[in-house]
């Protein structure tokens, strides 16, 4: 296919204009401005792609696929109650969800995270190999980050654990906050 194929359509593509790009290394690739049979936009693609008979969109299929939302209003994953989309974007474009843990703290999250049980509660409930509620092992010593209304507070890095454990309980008590 070259210049001689402007004006027709391949795999429902309407060839539009037609262009050879010189790459750095001395090899060229083929580029074909397409109306889309889907959206009807106009794109430049590559002659490869226009030509795969399984290509069939310039990628707005994809994106719709990727924006597309799950209704999960009211439903319960672990310890969290997802209550209604929030209009923000989170990963791959899925929208956050606004949810309620048991404790009562409100977090953001995708309806993947959720659906795949990646997510089950806020935070409230972590407790690592430490067995000491948000105290983890940080490269051979001890970080201590409490989770407060779903958002985790860095209180720093410690040799021993009790002394992170005794900092996340001193931050909580100010807080008034019970464990």
């Amino acid at each position: 296919m070259s210049k001689n194929h402007i004006g027709s359509i391949v795999n429902g593509f309407q060839i539009l204009d037609f262009e050879r790009i010189r790459q750095p290394k001395g090899y060229y690739y083929q580029y074909y401005l397409v109306k889309c049979p889907r959206c009807q936009n106009e794109k430049w693609m590559l002659r490869s792609a226009v030509d795969c008979p399984t290509v069939r969109s310039c990628g707005c299929k994809n994106k719709d696929y990727f924006r597309r939302t799950s209704d999960i209003r009211g439903k319960t994953f672990g310890s969290l109650t997802a209550h209604y989309p929030t209009g923000e974007g989170g990963n791959y474009g899925k929208e956050l969800w606004h949810c309620t843990c048991e404790c009562g703290n409100t977090i953001k999250v995708t309806p993947n995270k959720l659906n795949w049980g990646w997510v089950k509660h806020c935070g409230c409930k972590s407790i690592g190999e430490s067995g000491v509620k948000f105290v983890s092992r940080k490269n051979k010593k001890w970080q201590a980050s409490p989770v407060i209304k779903g958002k985790s507070v860095y209180l720093g890095v410690f040799e021993k654990l009790e002394d992170a454990a005794e900092a996340c309980e001193k931050y909580m008590s100010e807080l008034s906050i019970d464990k």
